[in-house]
């Protein structure tokens, strides 16, 4: 599965960006999605702050004003248009992103089942050339879920993670710029906490990652002794082992 280049193989992150390379003009499709989305994000909370702000809250001193009760319609119909416009330019944003968000979901969905069939292929095509020797040292079950459940992994990586990451990052960033607009004092304030979550974020990561590591490990484990103990079912009753293979099984 390695291959070289230039006489050294291929980092494990560059020949999975090696599948996903024939698909780079849909990823670029689906980037510009996902900044789109993020301006309709941004948008949404400005709108309701404008509706808020500029429509409503003025009314909590009408009654020191002494405005008459026609001069009070008046300047509530005015302001009743202007919220139902914004309420309209709200529902198509809404409208807008639900729709932006449903072909985001069909293009990498799309590109994601198309990259992992080709990686799948490929480590059929792999398999089937090894040797011998190398399926009576490995169970096949193991085999079975590094093929189905870490394709998996890389599909949902294309398709959910980066995705996620990106947007995330981009809503972030768009959310601070909003922020020192309104107050830099109060943005500065809140701000003072990144460096904790930043750290925080690196701690839970390191220990998820030997977690996660050792649940792959076992889950391999569990469908290799499931896969050897059904395929081989006849070798295990031919001898009575019923009860021992199920105390194996409980003990893992």
């Amino acid at each position: 599965m390695k291959k070289a280049v230039n006489g050294k193989p291929k980092s494990p992150n560059r020949r999975l960006l090696s599948y996903a390379r024939p698909y780079i003009g849909w990823f670029i499709l689906a980037f510009l999605i996902i900044m789109s989305l993020v301006v309709l994000e941004l948008i949404q909370p400005r709108i309701l702050g404008i509706a808020v702000d500029e429509c409503i809250s003025k009314y909590e001193a009408l009654s020191a004003d002494g405005l008459t009760r026609a001069e009070i319609k008046a300047l509530r119909w005015a302001d009743i248009q202007k919220v139902l416009g914004l309420g309209g330019i709200y529902l198509g944003t809404v409208v807008l992103a639900m729709g932006l968000t449903y072909a985001q979901a069909v293009i990498l969905t799309t590109t994601g089942q198309r990259i992992i069939y080709g990686l799948r292929n490929d480590l059929f095509t792999h398999l089937s050339r090894l040797h011998m020797g190398f399926f009576n040292e490995n169970p096949i079950g193991r085999l079975v879920t590094r093929v189905s459940n870490d394709c998996d992994t890389v599909n949902e990586m294309f398709t959910s993670v980066i995705v996620n990451i990106l947007k995330s990052s981009c809503v972030l960033i768009g959310v601070m710029v909003m922020m020192m607009t309104y107050s830099v004092k109060l943005a500065l304030w809140i701000f003072a906490v990144i460096p904790f979550i930043t750290v925080a974020t690196f701690v839970f990561r390191s220990i998820t990652r030997k977690i996660y590591r050792a649940i792959r490990a076992r889950i391999s484990d569990m469908n290799g002794f499931v896969a050897e103990r059904v395929s081989g079912m006849k070798v295990v009753q031919a001898f009575c082992a019923e009860g021992d293979q199920n105390t194996d099984f409980q003990g893992r």
